[in-house]
């Protein structure tokens, strides 16, 4: 098995007051400014802050495939925003894994640029403009893995390079990127770091400089303080396709976008979600415009209040000068907690005994408690009163077994409805046994099924039956909201 290629690429400089991602800490005079510990990246939502192109995929939450191990590929992601050198630490840092072709290819390339926000490089003759080519007035880094030597390229060199290399480019001053100070490299196998980062020169000038393999790279002084730049990364392949992937670890930078609150929250199964629920706490607002929160626009929600889980939806805001501000949130449904605080809800047992809970906070699917039988287990309950069922709707009927053998396949879960307590018919709604490909959570299966409530139906006795020794974690009878 060929080994991974990781390095770590950070671009850092120092910024008047500072915007930064992850734990939204406000620190520093602008409103916007937002304080992280790079350390604790669950949260970190990489399309928050950047626009994917291109082959780009996202793979997690802040990792991006750039490019599969195909030929002529390009992906790329671009800063929502500019962001404003000056005196205080600003850093943008990422690991990158530049594939493991045997020979390289192509490789990935890094500016800072006078182009609009979201702006694209060229891919260059057989990705040799790794994406960045062509962008205005850019300053960047590239690591080319990969070389044909029919090809020229950084023509201003004495030394022709023949081979995998890395360097400062500025990125328009011809059809391929012109180098300065670029240096031979074997072609990566091993963890790298690989960062950039800036220093003040004096006079309001600031020095870019990169570390690689233990050798630093220096350029400038040409960045300015108060300068704004756009940001640009991509990787192309040409000839030879490579999987090159890039994770988001840190950002901590003076950006002007809007600033973007809104807050996670709980449902329950079958409840409708409202993206502007006002539990979320939507607000939005930039320095120069004030209040935008009626300008917040829904760009991705994945919510499906049937099945219990963690899902995501994402906001966006832009102000004037087009600069835009993302924020994710995670919807959480619930399972139905048939057994709060250890109550029985108005499930009884059919045999007539009470229903004995066990306290068990390992076993329990929610909350503390759940319920145990070591053979056939049959309980039931009379929906009426504030419980009962709407004529002509459409429910949801949701159980949740761990069997004690392990062995769902084996355990076999009927849940039937009675329009007549008192009688002897009853409609069955689930008689199956359970799934393996249901299985939910500390090792409960789900099964479930749809049923319209009919005209006598209203005031049902529902019975719930398990066939096997096992746990009985949550039932739940759902209206389904349209």
């Amino acid at each position: 098995m060929k080994k991974l290629i990781l390095s770590s690429l950070l671009i850092a400089a120092f910024s008047s007051s500072v915007f930064v991602l992850g734990d939204q800490e406000v620190f520093g005079e602008e409103k916007n400014s937002r304080k992280t510990d790079i350390n604790t990246l669950e949260d970190i939502e990489l399309t928050d802050y950047f626009t994917l192109h291109g082959d780009a995929e996202l793979i997690d939450s802040n990792t991006v495939r750039l490019t599969k191990a195909k030929s002529n590929q390009f992906g790329a992601i671009t800063l929502n925003s500019k962001l404003t050198f000056g005196d205080n630490n600003m850093n943008l840092i990422f690991d990158v894994d530049y594939g493991t072709a045997s020979k390289g290819g192509n490789g990935i390339g890094a500016a800072f640029h006078e182009g609009e926000i979201g702006e694209i490089g060229k891919t260059g003759v057989n990705g040799s403009g790794l994406g960045i080519l062509g962008l205005k007035n850019g300053l960047g880094f590239e690591v080319n893995t990969y070389l044909d030597p029919a090809i020229p390229e950084h023509g201003g060199l004495i030394s022709p390079i023949v081979g995998p290399h890395v360097g400062f480019v500025e990125t328009d001053k011809g059809d391929y990127l012109v180098g300065n100070s670029m240096k031979n490299i074997p072609l990566p196998t091993e963890t790298e770091n690989f960062g950039f980062f800036t220093q003040s020169f004096g006079g309001g000038l600031i020095t870019l400089r990169h570390n690689y393999g233990g050798a630093v790279f220096s350029v400038g002084p040409n960045v300015y303080e108060g300068q704004e730049s756009t940001f640009t990364l991509a990787a192309t392949t040409g000839k030879i396709g490579n999987e090159q992937i890039v994770k988001l670890k840190g950002l901590v930078a003076r950006l002007s976008i809007p600033e973007l609150k809104a807050n996670n929250i709980e449902i329950q199964q079958d409840e409708k979600f409202d993206p502007f629920d006002a539990r979320i706490g939507l607000e939005a607002s930039d320095q120069s415009i004030g209040d935008l929160t009626n300008k917040i626009k829904v760009v991705s929600n994945n919510v499906s209040s049937a099945i219990p889980g963690t899902y995501k939806v994402t906001y966006e805001v832009k102000n004037s000068r087009n600069e835009v501000a993302r924020k994710t949130i995670k919807v959480k449904v619930n399972i139905n907690d048939t057994w709060p605080n250890g109550k029985t809800a108005g499930w009884k047992m059919f045999s007539g005994q009470d229903i004995q809970l066990s306290k068990d906070p390992q076993a329990a699917l929610v909350g503390d408690y759940t319920f145990y039988s070591d053979s056939h287990a049959s309980l039931y309950k009379h929906f009426t009163g504030i419980d009962a069922l709407e004529k002509g709707a459409e429910y949801r009927a949701t159980v949740y077994i761990k069997p004690q053998n392990g062995k769902p396949e084996s355990n076999r879960v009927k849940l039937s409805l009675k329009e007549d307590p008192s009688g002897k018919e009853s409609r069955e709604i689930i008689n199956n046994f359970l799934s393996k490909d249901q299985l939910s959570e500390k090792g409960y299966y789900k099964i479930s099924q749809t049923f319209k409530v009919g005209e006598n139906e209203t005031n049902p006795l529902i019975v719930v039956e398990n066939f096997s020794a096992g746990y009985i974690g949550s039932i739940n009878i759902s209206k389904i909201v349209k």
